[in-house]
């Protein structure tokens, strides 16, 4: 009896390490939404666009993220469309709850600034420092309440000067707030 015992143990056990692999996290969560960037220049319009993610969570609290936004809007002065997109990368942690989780990053990376008709487009260094909150519906599915970044790029701005005193169109360091409202898709884990 002792025997089959210890044998049946042996058996089943490796029946039982998918059930003990299985993360109480999940592995991969895909996050998309709504995006209002608000530009640091009090003449400026606040550009809206759309905003995307991915994170890859390590352990339960930590992740590594990337995300991509893309910002539109008239430019101030002229009949111009600019764009301003992001693509970033870096680390994430959350503080997993039941039914929340509040989450921070810093993110690095590059920041294109475009302005359609004038032909000018410049790609600098961008860095975005910030959290979020999002609430579980479903244990796959949350909604991102809000999440709210410090984002330090370069702008297109409008300045007088150079030979003749005419315009300058080029990019000035600026403190933006970035604004995102949208879903998360968890996959992986338990």
């Amino acid at each position: 009896m002792k025997h089959s015992l210890v044998l049946s143990l042996l058996l089943l056990y490796p029946l039982a390490l998918p059930l003990k692999a299985q993360k109480p996290y999940p592995r991969v969560e895909i996050a998309g939404g709504y995006s209002p960037l608000i530009i640091d220049r009090a003449r400026r319009n606040m550009p809206k666009g759309w905003t995307a993610g991915v994170a890859v969570n390590l352990h339960r609290n930590f992740g590594i993220e990337t995300n991509f936004a893309g910002h539109y809007g008239p430019f101030p002065l002229f009949q111009f469309d600019e764009s301003y997109h992001l693509f970033q990368g870096g680390p994430r942690v959350a503080f997993r709850m039941e039914r929340l989780t509040p989450w921070v990053h810093a993110l690095f990376g590059i920041s294109q600034s475009r302005i359609a008709g004038a032909n000018l487009t410049k790609t600098n260094f961008a860095g975005t420092f910030g959290g979020g909150l999002d609430v579980n519906v479903h244990k796959r599915v949350a909604l991102r309440a809000v999440q709210a970044d410090y984002v330090r790029m370069r702008i297109n701005d409008v300045s007088l000067g150079g030979p003749g005193f005419g315009l300058i169109v080029g990019p000035t360091p600026a403190n933006n707030l970035s604004l995102s409202f949208g879903v998360v898709l968890k996959l992986g884990g338990g």
